[in-house]
Parts: structure tokens; C-alpha cells; sequence
């Protein structure tokens, strides 16, 4: 039986530690063992991890959402009649801004 270190682990599936870190703490992650606050895993262990890993997601069987073009938005005017206010033209400003009549 073999054991690897959480770097050594990193390196052979390209996860960061502390990525492997958060699986421990989220349960999620490889089974793994701890010797006097020592992190170490087993090779068995983690070869059947990655297996369960490829088999979850073969079976998720995500469709592939493909982006529509966004066509313009209908333009919405309120009718006067229905109690609506008419929008201002031109560029608003503060009143601070406003200049006063002379």
C-alpha cells in the first residue's frame, strides 16, 4: 500500500491542495487518512475516486444549451389616455445645475 502527500496528490490530478482542502472539509473529496494531523492518501483510494468521478458525470447527461441571437426588445409606450406621462426630451439636470432665467 502506497501512500501519496495532498502535494503529491495535486500534482497527479492537477488539483490544487487547497482545492483537495475544501473536498476534505465539504466531504466530497478522495478518502484519505490522517497520522498525527498528517493528510495522506491511498493510491486504491483515489483510482476508484476519479473512477466514481468519470461515471457521475456520464450519467448526468447534461443537454447543451446553445445562445439564441437576442432579438430587440419590443418597444413599450404608455398611451396618455391610460394615465401615462410623456417622457422629457433632451438631457436631464440637478436642479443645483439648472441656471435660472435671466
Amino acid at each position: 500500500m502506497k501512500l501519496l502527500t495532498p502535494a503529491q496528490v495535486a500534482e497527479l490530478t492537477q488539483i490544487a491542495e487547497q482545492t483537495l482542502a475544501h473536498y476534505r472539509s465539504a466531504g466530497t473529496g478522495p478518502p484519505y487518512l490522517k497520522f498525527g494531523g498528517h493528510v495522506r492518501y491511498r493510491v486504491e483510494d483515489l483510482d476508484d475516486w476519479i473512477a466514481r468521478q468519470v461515471q457521475a458525470q456520464q450519467r448526468e447527461h447534461r443537454p447543451v444549451l446553445i445562445p439564441l441571437p437576442r432579438s430587440k426588445q419590443p418597444t413599450v409606450r404608455i398611451s396618455r389616455k391610460l394615465g401615462g406621462r410623456p417622457k422629457r426630451q433632451g438631457v436631464q439636470t440637478n436642479r443645483s445645475e439648472r441656471q435660472e432665467p435671466a
